[in-house]
């Protein structure tokens, strides 16, 4: 989808697209001049200039992502906070980003909420007591039975899909990372399969692992059991 082309948002449809968080400077500038106030003294807060850039090209992203979607000038779009700090529209689709290294995924949808999250792949230092400390109980297992070659993408794919939900259910670290159960599939179907939460119930997620560019896994989480996803074409540079 490029900038200036909008896109018709279908009632029970999840749309995720991934990004380069790269522009040329002027572009960057025009980016930049779609932010509010708020996010412009936010990306100014941050030390180190890529920090700076990135935080510019995926926050203008998004904005350019919305505004296209509900026919409105990405500067003029206005975001709140809930209460665990997740953003959302008065009157708009819910939405979510998430990005790593120099690469952006954003999650829109009009049928509930959204949460996404990409990761590139990297040497993870004692990847084997990690899981054990931040996965639940089933993930373990499942990390544990991987065969030695698949055990990095096994850890990547358990990990995205926890990040995928809990930025989804928008509670933060307020939620215990084992009070909730993911398992990978190479099918259709939601990879949930247990929530603690009284307040949500494992049929009305979704709860999956997306295609993402060479190198890197992502997840998708929506509480709606019948949404479609789909994936929008991916502009390395565009």
């Amino acid at each position: 989808m490029s900038e200036t082309g909008p896109l018709r948002l279908e009632d029970r449809t999840l749309y995720i697209q991934e990004r380069r968080l790269w522009v040329p400077d002027r572009e960057l500038e025009a980016l930049r001049r779609t932010l509010s106030v708020v996010e412009l003294k936010r990306a100014d807060r941050l030390r180190h200039e890529r920090h700076r850039r990135r935080f510019i090209i995926a926050h203008g992203r998004l904005r350019q992502l919305l505004g296209s979607v509900t026919g409105r000038r990405p500067s003029s779009l206005r975001f709140r906070e809930g209460a665990h700090g997740k953003p959302f529209m008065d009157e708009g689709p819910s939405f979510n980003l998430s990005h790593s290294g120099d690469r952006l995924l954003i999650g829109v949808s009009k049928a509930g909420r959204v949460g996404v999250d990409l990761e590139e792949e990297r040497p993870v230092r004692e990847m084997v007591a990690l899981a054990r400390k931040k996965f639940a109980a089933e993930e373990v297992e499942l990390f544990l039975a991987a065969t030695a070659a698949d055990r990095v993408e096994t850890f990547f794919r358990i990990w995205t899909l926890k990040e995928a939900y809990l930025k989804g259910v928008g509670t933060g670290l307020s939620t215990r990372l084992d009070s909730f159960a993911v398992a990978p599939r190479d099918a259709e179907g939601s990879a949930i399969l247990r929530i603690d939460d009284p307040g949500e119930t494992v049929g009305n997620w979704i709860v999956r692992n997306v295609p993402a560019s060479e190198g890197a896994h992502a997840a998708v989480a929506i509480d709606d059991p019948d949404v479609a996803v789909e994936v929008l074409p991916f502009e390395p540079s565009a």
